[in-house]
């Protein structure tokens, strides 16, 4: 089965700016709820939320396709590419989510324009992300064949340790070594260099 790329990346950086300017205005409905003594629920998207391993590899592919003419690619393990993507333009905008959605957008204007500038600097990128989830029993396949059909110099995984990932008859750090195995075979005899956080 072949596999399919994600959005272009000038279409995936629209759709982050989209994901981020909605979460943006449910928070202000949400305190505007607040005040008008109103309870609503809204939970925080998961990619909002800090996350160490998906961060560092967020903005290592962002300072890649952004500031370099590499062709990355960007293999979201644990989130879709859209979601991924809003990540992204957040850590190479170096901007805390947290200040453009509870913070009043005119009182946050550097951070604003900081994620726009890097939002577009990344959507005429040479950014390729992997849009389909992996299979534990497939992901050397898989990810060689990202790697073939992008034309990848770079490919840099979000979250090697995922739960769906494991083997669960094995010791947790012998899994460990075997999941970052799976992926380092992938590039073995290529010229793609693999960054794997964590």
């Amino acid at each position: 089965m072949r596999f399919k790329l994600a959005p272009s990346p000038r279409e995936l950086a629209h759709q982050a700016i989209g994901l981020i300017e909605d979460c943006w205005q449910r928070e202000q409905e949400r305190r505007a709820a607040e005040r008008s003594a109103v309870m609503m629920d809204w939970l925080t998207p998961g990619w909002l939320l800090p996350h160490p391993q998906r961060d560092l590899a967020a903005r290592i592919a962002g300072q890649l396709a952004g500031y370099a003419s590499l062709r990355v690619g960007y293999l979201p393990v644990g989130e879709c590419a859209a979601h991924a993507m809003a990540r992204i333009c957040l850590r190479t905008a170096a901007v805390n989510p947290t200040v453009l959605v509870e913070r009043d957008l005119s009182t946050a204007t550097a951070e604003a324009q900081r994620l726009v500038k890097a939002a577009a600097r990344l959507a005429l990128s040479n950014l390729a992300l992997h849009d389909r989830a992996l299979v534990a029993k497939d992901v050397r396949a898989q990810t060689k064949e990202f790697i073939e059909q992008a034309g990848l110099q770079v490919i840099v995984v979000d979250e090697p340790d995922l739960p769906a990932l494991r083997n669960d008859g094995l010791l947790p750090e012998l899994d460990r070594w075997r999941i970052r195995m799976e992926f380092r075979e992938a590039v073995r005899g290529t010229n793609v260099m693999m960054i794997l956080p964590g």
